[in-house]
């Protein structure tokens, strides 16, 4: 939380654009949905970022972004960022805080201890871990000391040591003022650090609530605080001698962090970006005064200052407390007393994302942490998305469905996540295996991937104690052995996986293998298969598909592949599949559709027809999928197509689809529609 110059943001565009504005407080940014012939309307969520963000700072033109998977740096005008994590020297992946100097110096806050950067590597000469439990923030002054607090205190290092600064508190934040003092957020209200000597703003002394989630000092040793209870924030002002206490009437939204235009300070909602101005000078709806306090009932002390040696670990403190989720403003009562006290005005000046949960400040900027989509910078030269896409996979979306009904999906990089109904939730994969695909199967969400460099394959299933291994099978395949990409879960618990080898410089699949959890044997089909129940299956297999009784379908670069009945039937040119190469197919009862090179088409008593309308036939999609109500997804490069049974319809920009390149398409089983792009992933609920 590095605020040390006064923030002008966006002033010639958002404030001067908007002049004279509705006041609709509660306005919220438009959602994007989409409405098709045949289907229900649905909201459209676009996600691309798992990262949980800790901090953000600017370093020069780069953008560093603390998370819990390593630091991001966003060079100036790169499209995606570089990831330092604990392979490239970081103590841990899990980044707290950042400090960024005057002379760009860089410092970070780990759960394994501190490190630097100058530019963009690690610098080994850094201080240790300061004396302050799990660090909350950092600061960096401009004279060169480094302040820390944590959940255990605070702690300055000069000289080349760490000194204890106050007793034990459990910080939030660190918020240095123009003149270049210091306000301390804490769980039991805020504290002002002049030299030695600390000002205690107490709940009781009139601090609105104890749980301090930002402050915005202002000139004259004045400040503005979010400051929240169990259930309800309050928006507090400091004059420089007693403490108010405002609402708004008609304003019912999460307050999540603070900033400054000129002036004015800004309020920061998930949705809305609120102007704040004196109401001598501005325009809006008035805030409210709910509480005065006493004047000049401030406790000002003189610091103890101790040594590091002598810290002893409070176990009390509680990491938890220090990030709790952001809850709405207070009502006002209807019949509310009135307080003299400094007037302001506020009104909506511009949007802010949906999904905001963490606002910081660096230099002219300021930073808002948008849940799964990465970080919106503004400033006086506009605003840019930062985003490290490492949600978003570049050919291949994964979705499972668990027993509780939770969707997961696997992550570019491998992890899992799970949508919670607001976002995506990483979890760790399980026994320490890289995950490689998910399917949906009898039992829930299932799991593969392989062990370390070896043959071996182990299998998971999503209980409600976690996941839990139900197969461990080592692959007969002589190749060097890559993993196990594609997965699909049979009615019975047979585990059906495509095994990725290599042959040379590239990379493909070679067949297939069969895992039953109640047997130790593995059934391996693919191409000169010879074995007893095993059978000759054409290598490259892009999709397998399970849905109908008695048969396993496969979309090859060989034509949609059947097994079944003791055979393997492969349906290629010759026997009416428009293309050899087929790049998925999808069971919708006895039909089943296929996507081929040259067009979509479909097998059904016995007869393959490839007689589809002309914007299907000429979009070629390359990607299927069918809902629970019999509607079927046909998307690719030139666009989507949905089919509800009679008629196929193209969902574009004006049944609201974003205009971008469409990948993949998956239907989970409780009909929850999810669209792969190039750059995101997107999920329609209906």
């Amino acid at each position: 939380m590095k605020l040390r110059i006064s923030i002008f943001l966006m002033a010639l565009g958002l404030l001067a654009a908007c002049g004279p504005t509705s006041l609709n407080l509660n306005a919220e940014a438009p959602t994007a949905s989409l409405t098709i012939a045949g289907a229900d309307q649905g909201n459209i969520a676009e996600v691309t970022d798992l990262d949980t963000v800790n901090d953000v700072s600017a370093a020069g033109n780069r953008v560093l972004v603390a998370t819990d998977r390593g630091i991001l740096v966003y060079a100036n005008g790169a499209s995606e960022p570089r990831r330092i994590t604990r392979a490239d020297g970081l103590p841990s992946n899990d980044v707290w805080a950042i400090a960024v100097g005057i002379d760009g110096r860089v410092l970070l806050a780990t759960e394994g201890g501190m490190a630097g950067m100058a530019g963009d590597t690690l610098d080994a000469v850094v201080p240790e871990a300061p004396p302050v439990g799990q660090v909350v923030d950092l600061h960096l002054t401009d004279e060169g000391t480094l302040w820390a607090c944590g959940t255990d205190g605070m702690a300055f290092h000069e000289n080349g040591t760490w000194r204890r600064f106050g007793e034990s508190v459990t910080c939030t934040g660190i918020f240095p003022t123009l003149e270049g003092k210091l306000w301390i957020g804490t769980v039991r209200g805020a504290l002002f650090v002049d030299g030695n000597v600390i000002r205690e703003h107490a709940p009781g002394r009139g601090i609105p609530e104890p749980y301090v989630r930002d402050i915005l000092p202002m000139p004259g040793g004045a400040a503005f605080v979010i400051a929240q209870g169990p259930n309800a924030s309050r928006l507090g002002f400091f004059d420089g001698a007693r403490w108010y206490s405002y609402s708004v009437r008609g304003l019912d939204r999460k307050l999540v962090g603070l900033g400054r235009a000129g002036a004015n300070a800004l309020l920061f909602t998930p949705g809305n970006t609120f102007l704040i101005a004196s109401a001598q000078t501005g325009e809006g709806v008035p805030l409210v005064a709910t509480q005065v306090g006493p004047s000049f009932g401030v406790r000002s002390y003189e610091a103890r200052i101790t040594s590091a040696a002598d810290f002893v670990p409070n176990e009390a403190a509680r990491p938890d407390l220090v990030r709790l989720a952001p809850v709405p403003l207070a009502s006002l009562p209807a019949q509310s007393p009135t307080y003299p006290a400094p007037g302001f005005v506020i009104r909506p000046v511009g949007e802010a994302p949906q999904g905001l949960y963490l606002v910081r400040h660096s230099g002219d900027q300021v930073f808002l942490a948008d849940r799964n989509r990465g970080i919106l910078a503004m400033g006086n030269a506009g605003q840019r998305e930062l985003r490290s896409s490492d949600l978003v996979s570049s050919t291949d979306l994964q979705v499972a469905v668990d027993q509780s009904n939770q969707s997961w999906v696997l992550s570019r990089d491998g992890d899992l996540a799970r949508w919670d109904g607001e976002g995506f939730v990483r979890e760790a994969s399980p026994a320490e295996v890289a995950i490689q695909s998910i399917a949906t199967g009898p039992q829930g969400a299932y799991a593969a991937g392989q062990v370390g460099d070896t043959n071996t394959v182990r299998v998971f299933r999503r209980t409600e104690d976690g996941w839990a291994q139900v197969a461990e099978r080592e692959l007969p395949t002589e190749e060097e052995f890559l993993g196990v990409p594609i997965m699909a879960v049979s009615d019975e618990g047979a585990v059906w996986v495509a095994l990725a080898v290599r042959q040379g410089a590239s990379r493909r699949i070679r067949g297939v293998a069969v895992i039953n959890p109640a047997s130790e044997a593995v059934v391996y089909h693919h191409r000169g298969a010879s074995a007893e129940g095993e059978f000759a299956l054409q290598d490259e297999i892009t999709s397998i598909d399970l849905h109908q009784t008695g048969m396993a379908w496969f979309a090859s670069f060989h034509g949609a592949q059947r097994l079944g009945g003791s055979q393997v039937v492969v349906f290629n040119e010759a026997r009416g599949v428009r293309g050899e190469i087929v790049t998925d197919l999808a069971v919708d009862g006895e039909r089943v559709w296929i996507a081929a090179a040259e067009g979509l088409g479909y097998y059904e008593d016995q007869q393959m027809r490839f007689l589809m309308p002309e914007l299907v036939r000429d979009a070629r999609p390359s990607a299927l999928a069918v809902d629970p109500r019999g509607g079927v997804w046909a998307i690719g490069h030139r666009g989507a197509f949905f089919f509800d049974g009679t008629n196929w319809t193209r969902v574009g920009s004006e049944q609201g689809m974003p205009g971008v390149v469409l990948v993949d398409v998956e239907v989970d089983r409780q009909g929850r529609t999810w669209f792969l792009a190039e750059d995101r992933l997107m999920l329609m609920e209906r």
